[in-house]
């Protein structure tokens, strides 16, 4: 797991299921909002993941944007790789 869903997990702590307190409440929405915030990333991830897919594919039919639809797709994944670039510099 990482490290959202751990603080999720966290917020709801000692709180049980059929607690129906305000304060329960508000941590079982706060976790809930984390979680979201997740599920977010990760969708988005896929996303851009599939858009490359899709541009590799398109490349390969040999048609006449297949040259263009590499060049997104190398430039898509150079944006990917320019933040790994960043972190072993620092």
């Amino acid at each position: 797991m990482n490290a959202r869903l751990h603080e999720a997990i966290a917020i709801l702590g000692d709180i049980d299921a059929d607690d129906a307190s305000t304060e329960a409440r508000g941590r079982r929405a706060h976790a809930r909002v984390i979680a979201m915030i997740e599920f977010a990333d990760e969708v988005s991830g896929m996303r851009r993941e599939q858009r490359i897919a899709n541009l590799l594919t398109l490349a390969q039919l040999g048609k006449k944007d297949s040259q263009s639809a590499l060049n997104e797709a190398r430039r898509l994944l150079a944006v990917d790789e320019e933040p790994s670039k960043l972190k072993g510099a620092a």
